[in-house]
């Protein structure tokens, strides 16, 4: 091999490792459709952290507030069940967003998706893989805020019928 080969195979494959940093960092960045994305995914797992995720609008008081309402809710449905609150679970597949319409303080964002019962993260990609469970439908439609430099959701979940 010449140098000038060995210098050439070394420029190619600095400039890779270079994109490769820049790709990283730039899908790393905030955007409203990651929000949307994240959010969906602790709303549906039943996850009180989701709480960091939503507008000042909705936070409220902690007694107060969708977030506990909805948790409280589906702990009550799974038990009159029968069932732990884990039971009512769901695991998100085929996670599609577009945004609607943006600007630098709010966006919309739709969200598409698939579902399965995810009372365990092993039950929910087996049932997947071998069509096991019922499958559930997302589609909304999401308003997000730019507050305390994030995005976050602010309307388009905290429905009761979604712990069905």
């Amino acid at each position: 091999m010449t140098r000038e080969n060995s210098s050439s195979i070394t420029l190619i494959i600095m400039i890779t490792i270079l994109l490769q940093v820049v790709f990283v960092f730039a899908d790393t960045k905030d955007a409203p459709h990651r929000a949307v994305t994240a959010f969906a995914k602790s709303y549906f797992q039943l996850d009180p952290r989701m709480g960091t995720l939503v507008c000042n609008k909705l936070a409220g008081d902690e007694e107060d507030n969708p977030i506990a309402a909805y948790l409280r809710e589906a702990d009550r449905q799974a038990r009159e069940r029968g069932f732990e609150p884990s039971f009512l679970k769901k695991t998100l597949y085929d996670i599609h967003t577009e945004t609607l319409q943006a600007d630098a303080q709010k966006a919309t964002v739709h969200i598409s998706a698939e579902m399965k019962r995810g009372i365990n993260p092993v039950f929910a990609y087996v049932g997947k893989i071998f069509f096991l469970g019922n499958t559930f439908h997302l589609d909304r439609t999401v308003d997000v805020v730019f507050e305390g430099g994030k995005w976050k959701v602010c309307s388009g979940f905290f429905d009761i019928a979604d712990l069905g």
